[in-house]
């Protein structure tokens, strides 16, 4: 039971041109998200750095700012 505890519930992705996110973008996106859906065994929000940012939800956009870390990055 190791995934029990896990505590990611949103992955920050890096910024993108929005105007270049398009069909291939989405399905990109969808991708990326049910493979990590596999690798931790429960759903989660993949959303962009930008996208929180800009939520009208501050307390929401506070809480992920504030607490996110980095558990994996690659350049």
């Amino acid at each position: 039971m190791p995934h029990a505890q896990f505590p990611l519930y949103y992955l920050l992705l890096p910024y993108w041109n929005q105007s270049c996110a398009g069909p291939l973008m989405m399905l990109d996106h969808a991708r990326m998200q049910q493979e990590l859906m596999g690798i931790v065994g429960r759903k989660v929000d993949l959303v962009s750095k930008r996208a929180i940012e800009w939520s009208h939800n501050w307390t929401r956009r506070q809480e992920i700012l504030e607490t996110a870390r980095v558990i994996y990055a690659q350049e």
